[in-house]
Order: C-alpha cells, then sequence, then structure tokens
C-alpha cells in the first residue's frame, strides 16, 4: 500500500481547522468555568478579609486571573491536540 503525503497533509489542515473552528465556544466555556472558580474563591475570602466595599474590584481580579487561566489552558490544549492528534511535533 503506497502512503500518499499530500492526502495526510490535507488531513492535518483540516484538523487544524476543525480545532480553530470550535476554538470560541471552548475558549468561552473555560472561561466561564474559571470565572465562577475563581469568583467563588475571591468574593467569599477577598470579601471576607476586604469587606463588601471592594465588590467591583474583586470582580476585576476574578475576571483577569480567569483570563490568565484560560489561555493557559487553551495553549496547552492546543499543544496536546497537536502532539496526538495533528502529529506535527
Amino acid at each position: 500500500m503506497k502512503l500518499d503525503f499530500n492526502k495526510i497533509g490535507d488531513e492535518k489542515k483540516v484538523l487544524k481547522v476543525l480545532f480553530w473552528c470550535i476554538t470560541p465556544i471552548l475558549f468561552l466555556v473555560f472561561f466561564r468555568l474559571f470565572w465562577l472558580f475563581f469568583g467563588f474563591i475571591y468574593g467569599g475570602l477577598l470579601s471576607l478579609l476586604l469587606g463588601s466595599q471592594f465588590t467591583e474590584l474583586i470582580a476585576i481580579i476574578s475576571f483577569m486571573t480567569s483570563l490568565v487561566f484560560t489561555v493557559i489552558t487553551y495553549r496547552w490544549l492546543y499543544l496536546q491536540y497537536r502532539e496526538h492528534l495533528i502529529g506535527d511535533i
């Protein structure tokens, strides 16, 4: 059986396009998950320490932390996708 390397390259391109098509949905899912998690931790812990007048600051800290964790998680997810499914690495 002869291997057609052009067809394999095309399949890799399709896999990459598929990944980037589902990226917005997965990014929002991870962001919301981390937002809830850090909002719960920061909302409970920091409002006890700082008081309830800093709720906007706590929301900003929760937003920034969840954004950073989402980007890091998504980078790791893409590297795993490339290594195990696409086989680029």
